[in-house]
């Protein structure tokens, strides 16, 4: 028998602050999922991705300055991180932001299990969520004193990615999977297809 998944914990608090990379590529992955998904039509699924995206990141951000919060309520988590996060104010004060925050965090709790009905309005929460994620990936970027990275999107995912994305664009993207570990890193190579990442 073979064992195709097997998941475990596998953080250790010796690790100390380094938290902060994982949560940052767990947050860019996400991200891009989130995005895809939802121009597919995959509501439940992206609402659910796009309110983890914005999760992790805010979360990698506070685990930078040494704290951590065990919630998922993006608002809250906002509003703890206004002494990390110089427009937090300005996000919490735009209706559409806070909007989005709160429909998330509520379809995070209920599209799940089938709890809700809903109406999403895919182009919209996109819209916003491009905007925030690369606020917030630019802000760690710069906190770390690192570049601001290449995002990795599979070639099969970025024709879908990149549309009407008014944030990320080409040059900011790539196929390399060595992006998923977000760390600083500048000008990746391509990787060809037959090594894999089709």
């Amino acid at each position: 028998m073979t064992d195709f998944l097997h998941v475990e914990k596998f953080w250790d608090p010796n690790f100390g602050d380094a938290r902060w990379l994982f949560l940052r590529s767990v947050a860019r992955q996400d991200y891009v999922v989130a995005r895809v998904t939802l121009f597919e039509g995959f509501a439940e699924v992206g609402c659910m991705l796009a309110q983890q995206s914005i999760e992790a990141m805010l979360k990698a951000i506070i685990a930078l300055h040494h704290k951590k919060k065990a919630t998922h309520d993006l608002k809250y988590l906002l509003q703890l991180s206004r002494d990390y996060i110089p427009f937090a104010d300005e996000i919490l004060k735009n209706p559409d932001m806070v909007h989005l925050l709160d429909g998330l965090f509520a379809g995070y709790r209920m599209m799940r299990y089938g709890e809700a009905k809903y109406s999403v309005q895919s182009d919209r929460i996109v819209r916003l969520l491009d905007e925030l994620i690369f606020k917030l990936d630019k802000l760690y970027a710069e906190t770390i004193r690192g570049s601001f990275g290449s995002l990795f999107v599979p070639d099969s995912m970025r024709e879908k990615f990149l549309r009407d994305n008014h944030f990320f664009t080409s040059d900011m993207v790539t196929s390399n999977p060595l992006a998923l570990f977000g760390l600083p890193v500048v000008n990746l190579p391509e990787l060809p297809p037959s090594q894999g990442n089709q």
